[in-house]
């Protein structure tokens, strides 16, 4: 109803509607409602299934270096991607392998110390003699700019390269004057002894080469193999 300033209904206003066109919209509203509702469930779908699919990989990573770890592989660095508890988790997995591997790589060191000693007693002219050698060795490297894990094993290799002297006899090892053909031919065996004795030492087995190398010369004259130039192992040379 209009009503005047009296407030008297003076005229009745009426509106006409389709009913079928209203229909129309509201069927048509309710498909784009559907629609959208369909494709946000997708949507929210595919991103949890990347979510959960990352998660899953980043947990078997973790469960991979664990693994690795109880096996005594340690050359582990897994990707601290994220500020989640996983993130913080690779992180201390990966602090936790740095540990083993130097506290290891402390033992082993100490371990090998004190078996050269041991064989330097045994001759007292060369006595301190791989340790200045190793001294030298790590120095030299670290100017060459080779990697950490490299100048670990020319470490080990420089400590451990006269250790087949323990297969010479000592009335050679120790004689006070020249040696003779057969007494020369017997000492140089001794890069040849000892990478036989490092090779099944499955710890030590990657510095063989090297040991065994350590007397080849650049020209090609040393023993117990003609090696020359680029041919000898770079810890040898």
């Amino acid at each position: 109803p209009i009503r005047n300033h009296q407030g008297i209904p003076v005229a009745i206003l009426g509106i006409s509607v389709d009913s079928a066109q209203v229909t129309d919209d509201l069927n048509h509203f309710l498909v784009e409602l559907l629609s959208i509702g369909i494709a946000a469930t997708l949507i929210v779908a595919a991103i949890t299934w990347v979510l959960a699919s990352n998660f899953s990989r980043r947990l078997s990573r973790l469960e991979g270096a664990l693994n690795r770890i109880m096996t005594g592989q340690l050359d582990i660095s897994l990707a601290v991607d994220g500020r989640d508890e996983v993130a913080a988790l690779a992180a201390r997995i990966n602090q936790v392998a740095d540990s083993i591997h130097s506290e290891r790589e402390k033992l082993l060191l100490d371990t090998i110390e004190s078996l050269v000693a041991a064989l330097e007693a045994k001759d007292p002219y060369t006595f301190g003699h791989s340790s200045q050698v190793s001294s030298l060795t790590v120095a030299m490297s670290h100017q060459l700019n080779v990697k950490e894990a490299d100048i670990f094993q020319f470490r080990i290799a420089a400590l451990l390269h006269d250790i087949g002297k323990i297969g010479v006899p000592d009335q050679i090892l120790n004689k006070p004057g020249f040696l003779d053909i057969d007494e020369r031919k017997s000492i140089e065996q001794h890069p040849v002894i000892g990478a036989k004795i490092l090779a099944g030492i499955p710890a030590l087995s990657q510095v063989t080469e090297i040991v065994r190398h350590h007397h080849a010369r650049w020209d090609g004259n040393g023993y117990p193999e003609p090696l020359a130039g680029n041919e000898i192992p770079l810890g040898a040379r």
